[in-house]
């Protein structure tokens, strides 16, 4: 999943969890309640997917593996 797909996902959480927010002022749903975690979570491992695609792990990785040599 590029990088583009992964902001356009969360996007789209973000609103349906706006749309679930302004659904249930005032009153509690437990399927609302369900359903919002279950976008949280997904948005959650979205975000942390997207942090690592150039700060995460694998740039740590990446780097461990170059090697400086110096002009002769």
């Amino acid at each position: 999943m590029d990088t583009e797909s992964i902001a356009s996902e969360i996007v789209h959480l973000r609103n349906r969890i706006r749309e679930l927010d302004e659904q249930t002022e005032g009153s509690s749903g437990a399927d609302g309640d369900d359903e919002r975690k279950q976008l949280e979570d997904r948005m959650h491992e979205l975000q942390d997917r997207l942090a690592g695609n150039g700060n995460g792990a694998g740039a740590e990785k990446a780097d461990s593996q170059v090697q400086y040599i110096p002009p002769g």
